[in-house]
């Protein structure tokens, strides 16, 4: 017989699935006071809809009742004590984060504006968050590479001008 070493969850997603697993998502739903379809988007990795804080501590505590664990709070405690990225390697790999940022941009707006979305064809709190988000990284980027630009590390050529 193989013993499997259960590993954490590396998703909130997968952290809120582990918990129905154990608590049953209406009663997770009661107590949290949200409907049961906002549980399940929590627990839809490919879904940005996640718990607030106040609402992952009611899952930590309902989750603890029952094992003695609180796998959100530990989430949050590893992810805010993993070490900074490691130094950027080339710049032309910078340069390729450009357009990555504004796919991350194009997305957003295409979620938020997808019909069958939380908001529907009206865009949420959440979803304009979201967008400006990445039209901040979007910015960050162009920053970025505009002070590489400056210091000879790269030539911009826009419309044949450089």
């Amino acid at each position: 017989m193989t013993t499997i070493k259960p590993r954490p969850p590396e998703t909130f997603a997968s952290v809120v699935t582990r918990i129905a697993d154990v608590v049953r998502v209406e009663y997770i739903a009661a107590h949290v006071e949200v409907s049961a379809s906002s549980v399940y988007a929590w627990m839809d990795p490919d879904r940005k809809h996640l718990p607030t804080v106040s609402q992952a501590a009611v899952l930590d505590r309902l989750y603890y009742q029952v094992k003695g664990d609180t796998p959100l709070a530990a989430m949050m405690m590893t992810r805010a004590m993993i070490a900074p990225p490691p130094a950027v390697g080339p710049l032309h790999d910078e340069i390729m984060d450009l357009p990555a940022a504004l796919g991350r941009v194009v997305d957003a707006v295409k979620s938020a504006l997808h019909p069958e979305g939380p908001g529907g064809a009206t865009i949420t709190r959440y979803e304009l968050d979201d967008i400006e988000k990445s039209c901040r990284s979007l910015m960050d980027e162009i920053k970025h590479v505009r002070e590489a630009a400056k210091q000879g590390c790269v030539t911009l050529v826009c419309e044949g001008k450089i």
